[in-house]
């Protein structure tokens, strides 16, 4: 009993545990969390940590997180952290009392508002970054450090690309804006790494302070702005950025030219053109990756050139379907006097050359139709019936026949035509007194002509034991006739056996190659040759034949 009630106090009390952190907790439920696992290990953390967030003190699995961004501190462990999206409860209630973003509204007009949420403090104006002069200045950076971070020496990947930073920030001094000597190229991690250092990217950024960072975190004491970038090579940088402009630039010019358009204007960067079609005299902002891939470039041509296409499939379409009805129109005799032949619903009047008679009829009803007017049905019709009545005798000799059957058959026909096969009879029957209703075909086809003699027929053929010997008797003679007739055509002989039926066995020998085997009746009628012995010698013969041919066509190849 002390067992039990120790076991069931202890579940009691996980019992409570689990409900006090479900429904007591106010953020299980808010807070957007990663799957829990095992505690996070140090290098998961480190992983995790967001570039506006620091560490202030650490006290084993516990740590006091500062975010530069809101200016507050939250006590939490590495695990916790780690399975948080935002990582700080202030992140995440910024970013849960943001307004949806759209394209008008006061969280848009007001442009000197701070940043609410971390990701946009790092942030460049889209419509700076998209000007010619921030992307010339871009492309002359990344050619001034050959297209690698200047810290790690390497070149950017998708995970983790090239950014161009300004050593005097971008805010803050606004004539070195576009200055060439004003930028360095460092990787988007360490670009992070190094305004989170920095505070926050509304700090002011400068030279000597980069140089400090560059100093502290990795060694660096030597900068190529004092040394390596002397007026030369920044012009030669210059010229190379401008000549690879040129030419991209002449080559999508030629290709405008070719397709009768004409480029207004380009990004730098040449991921955007203006065009303006002189066919259509319509502008249209495209990208150049699409504009060179596609067939015709922009979308105004296509559409011309798919509607061309449709005109003329349908021309064609039309042109076919008109000498189709040309035909048989000849055919018939007719003319069409008018109407149009675009679509099968269209109506025509046509004139028969023949009866002279005109009618209205649609395209479809015309061809589908076997004569194509009624005057021309009227007169095949009329036709038809003439050539009917011209057969009385015909007629007569099928009737004289059907009578003569029925006084065979002992039968009294009582009414009915029996011209035609089709024609319904009513006849009587003489010795069973029935009357049936049938047609002329069906009793002419039957072999009593009545179902009361076919029952008769059957149960005569019962009682008497004597006629089904003799059927049985005369099968059998046929069949030892048609075996013997194979055994002279085939040159065999019959050794033993007796033919009664089908499944009968008999001995036999082949007269040609002396060998002896069984069989049935059967089996001896449906093969072609009989014996085993035959058809291997059958088999030979073909063979030769076939070697022999092949041995003819390669020596008239040779």
């Amino acid at each position: 009993m002390e067992k039990i009630n120790f076991c069931s106090s202890v579940v009691k009390m996980i019992f409570q545990k689990i409900f006090l952190f479900k429904f007591k907790n106010p953020f299980y439920f808010i807070m957007p969390t990663r799957s829990f696992r095992k505690p996070a290990s140090d290098e998961k953390f480190k992983k995790s940590l967001k570039p506006h967030h620091k560490v202030v003190s650490e006290n084993g699995r516990r740590v006091t997180v500062f975010c530069r961004v809101h200016g507050k501190k939250e006590n939490l462990s590495r695990s916790v952290y780690y399975c948080r999206k935002n990582g700080l409860l202030c992140c995440f209630y910024a970013k849960k009392s943001q307004p949806p973003q759209s394209r008008s509204g006061a969280f848009y007009a007001k442009k000197s508002q701070p940043p609410q949420s971390c990701s946009d403090a790092f942030k460049k104006p889209s419509k700076e970054k998209s000007s010619n002069a921030y992307i010339y200045w871009r492309l002359c950076v990344l050619a001034l450090f050959n297209q690698t971070c200047f810290i790690s020496g390497a070149k950017g990947t998708v995970e983790d690309p090239l950014n161009c930073h300004h050593l005097n920030s971008w805010r803050h001094f606004e004539s070195q804006r576009y200055d060439v000597l004003n930028g360095v190229v460092l990787k988007a991690s360490l670009h992070r790494n190094f305004h989170s250092w920095l505070g926050g990217t509304h700090k002011v950024a400068s030279r000597e302070l980069f140089e400090t960072w560059a100093n502290q975190r990795y060694g660096f004491t030597s900068f190529p702005w004092y040394s390596d970038h002397e007026p030369e090579k920044i012009q030669q940088v210059l010229d190379k950025v401008n000549l690879e402009y040129t030419t991209r630039q002449a080559r999508y010019e030629s290709l405008a030219k070719q397709r009768n358009h004409k480029l207004r204007t380009s990004k730098f960067n040449f991921k955007v053109l203006v065009l303006t079609c002189l066919t259509h005299d319509v502008t249209r902002e495209v990208k150049t990756q699409n504009y060179v891939q596609a067939r015709f470039g922009m979308p105004c041509c296509v559409r011309e050139k798919l509607s061309d296409c449709a005109s003329r499939q349908m021309k064609q379409l039309q042109e076919k379907n008109a000498r189709k009805l040309d035909r048989v129109l000849k055919r018939r005799n007719h003319v069409v006097l008018s109407g149009t032949l675009n679509s099968r619903h269209d109506k025509i009047k046509i004139h028969c050359l023949i009866h002279d008679e005109i009618n209205t009829t649609t395209v479809h009803a015309y061809k589908q139709s076997s004569y194509g007017m009624p005057c021309c049905v009227r007169t095949w019709r009329s036709r038809f019936m003439t050539h009917h009545n011209r057969q009385p005798e015909k007629l007569n000799k099928q009737s004289q026949k059907f009578l003569l059957l029925c006084k065979q058959r002992n039968h009294l026909l009582m009414c009915g035509e029996t011209s035609l096969n089709q024609n319904q009879v009513q006849v009587k029957c003489l010795l069973h007194g029935e009357i049936k209703q049938m047609s002329v075909f069906n009793y002419k086809q039957s072999q009593t002509g009545m179902p009361c003699c076919a029952l008769e027929k059957m149960r005569q053929n019962v009682r008497d034991p004597k006629r089904q010997l003799l059927a049985q008797q005369t099968r059998v003679e046929k069949t030892k006739n048609q075996v013997f007739a194979l055994l002279k055509e085939r040159n065999h002989t019959l050794v033993s056996g007796t033919i009664t039926n089908g499944q009968s066995k008999l001995t036999l020998k082949c007269l040609l190659h002396d060998h002896v085997s069984q069989t049935t009746v059967c089996a001896y009628k449906h093969k072609r040759t009989g014996m085993p012995c035959c058809a291997r010698e059958k088999m030979r013969q073909s063979a030769f034949k076939t070697n022999g041919l092949l041995k003819q066509r390669r020596n008239e190849q040779t």
